[in-house]
């Protein structure tokens, strides 16, 4: 009983946290990264659920250099 109630507590802070960082970060200049904040509160979820979850990982820095198309590859220039 007190691990489903820790979960809860868990998912209870996730989002009290989003809700105050939306009204706080701006005056900071900041923005929260919404779409990291769902993943997590996502996870959370599932995890309270007892449901598997595959959450999904940032690009690798050399993953997108290795994406990365230049103009001359793809043969637009004159």
């Amino acid at each position: 009983m007190e691990n489903k109630r820790y979960k809860q507590r868990r998912i209870i802070e996730e989002i009290e946290q989003t809700v105050y960082d939306r009204y706080a970060l701006p005056h900071q200049a900041m923005v929260p990264d919404y779409f990291l904040r769902y993943w997590d509160l996502a996870e959370l979820i599932y995890d309270y659920f007892g449901l598997p979850f595959d959450k999904p990982k940032l690009t690798d820095p050399s993953e997108l250099e290795a994406l990365k198309v230049t103009i001359e590859d793809i043969g637009l220039t004159d």
